[in-house]
This record gives C-alpha cells, sequence and structure tokens, in this order.
C-alpha cells in the first residue's frame, strides 16, 4: 500500500471534486480495496483517494450509479469495511474511475476511517534512508506487472 498527502493529486482529480457534496478534504490514499455488490459477485478496484464521507476507485469495471457496494480494504493496519453508494462515474478506455458515498457507517468503522484520513493528512514523518522502516513481513502490497491490466495482491516474505 502506498501512502502520501493529497498535495499533488492534481488534474486527475480536479473535475471529480465538483462532484462532491461534503466539506472533508481528500487525502491521497493507494490501496486495493476488494468490492463486492449486494446482489453478489464482486471485483477488485484500486483507491485513489479517500475522505470520512467517501472513496474514488479505479477500476476496469464501472459500476452504475446508485448501485450499493460493500468494500473492504486495508486501512493502515486494520480492515475496514464499509458500504457505499456509487454517487459517479467517469468511463475511460478501459474501465474508468468512480467515487462512492459511504453509507450507514456504524461509529466504529466511521471513527476508523476518519483516524485513517487524519493520519494519512499528516503526511509521513521525515526519516533519513538509513532510518527508514523496511516494509515489516507480511504487508500487503501491490504489484505492478508490465502487460497486466491492473496490479497484483501480494504479500512481502523478506524486505
Amino acid at each position: 500500500m502506498n501512502v502520501r498527502g493529497a498535495e499533488g493529486a492534481g488534474a486527475a482529480g480536479s473535475d471529480a471534486k465538483e462532484r462532491r457534496a461534503g466539506g472533508s478534504p481528500r487525502v491521497h490514499f493507494e490501496a486495493l480495496v476488494a468490492v463486492g455488490e449486494s446482489a453478489g459477485g464482486g471485483f477488485e478496484a484500486e483507491s485513489v483517494d479517500v475522505s470520512p464521507e467517501g472513496m474514488r476507485l479505479r477500476t476496469a469495471y464501472l459500476p452504475e450509479i446508485g448501485d450499493r457496494l460493500l468494500c473492504r480494504f486495508d486501512g493502515l493496519g486494520n480492515e475496514v469495511v464499509a458500504e457505499g453508494e456509487v454517487a459517479w462515474r467517469s468511463p475511460e478506455a478501459r474501465g474508468g474511475e468512480f467515487g462512492i458515498r459511504f453509507v450507514g457507517l456504524d461509529a466504529t468503522t466511521a471513527e476508523a476511517v476518519r483516524a485513517m484520513c487524519a493520519d494519512l493528512d499528516a503526511g509521513p514523518a521525515e526519516a533519513s534512508p538509513e532510518e527508514a522502516p523496511a516494509v515489516p513481513r507480511g504487508a500487503r502490497v501491490r504489484l505492478h506487472i508490465e502487460g497486466l491490466g491492473s496490479p497484483m495482491k501480494a504479500r512481502v516474505r523478506e524486505a
């Protein structure tokens, strides 16, 4: 998982920001998200950014506006399971992006998402290369392999 502050989120998300109704800032958040539809089936998406109100996702499969989806992702060490409703979609040549608005979050999940956004917004602590922590064993990562349309899930065996 790759996380960094929202600066530089740039033009790719500028029109998506206009579709947002809320006032909470988005933070850049890259993670694999297992997305399941309430009617069955499911697919994998890559998150682009997140706020306490929702998430922007990129995928090869675009759901319809209004679809209710169950999203499962690693929220900085804790698995987060959140239900959302597709608020917008932007088709591209291969799939595209869509935004979900979180709905019906219980207090624990809502607090976990808020805390995750606050941690991401604070940004990583500055450290010299010698002090930079290695990726821990068992951590979930994405492998980008040339020729594949989407990243593969993997777990770190050795760093």
